[in-house]
């Protein structure tokens, strides 16, 4: 997922200029080891920004530990959440399997709405 992010804010692709924030519960040391990691097995170079979590405390806004029914869920899953400019959320992405992710498409499609969204609020109002 996030080497799909990466991707997807490379210059001239649907979420250029979007910054990207990931959450992880691992702390610091692991999170940093895993990024060097990524670049060095796989070439990728991350520009993400990443922010510890290992108390879930943020990650449990968009992902809570119980679901609807309040039963704890098994593991964490990947989220994907796309806010405006506001910090509102616009988009959200989920599934039920940890290996799941949105297609680019997806994220290309949410993107060029919430960027029409914008343009038609800063637009003045024609009479």
């Amino acid at each position: 997922q996030l080497t799909q992010l990466e991707r997807a804010t490379a210059k001239g692709e649907p979420l250029e200029g979007v910054p990207v924030i990931a959450i992880s519960p691992d702390g610091t040391a692991k999170t940093d080891a895993f990024v060097k990691e990524l670049a060095r097995t796989k070439g990728v170079a991350l520009r993400h920004r990443f922010v510890s979590d290992p108390s879930r405390t943020f990650a449990a806004r968009y992902n809570p530990p119980v679901d609807g029914n309040g039963v704890p869920n098994a593991a964490a899953l990947p989220k994907v959440v796309l806010l405006d400019r506001d910090g509102r959320e616009a988009w959200t992405y989920s599934e039920n399997h940890f290996q799941v992710r949105p297609l680019r498409e997806a994220l290309a499609e949410a993107m060029r709405r919430l960027r029409a969204e914008e343009e038609a609020a800063a637009s003045p109002a024609k009479p």
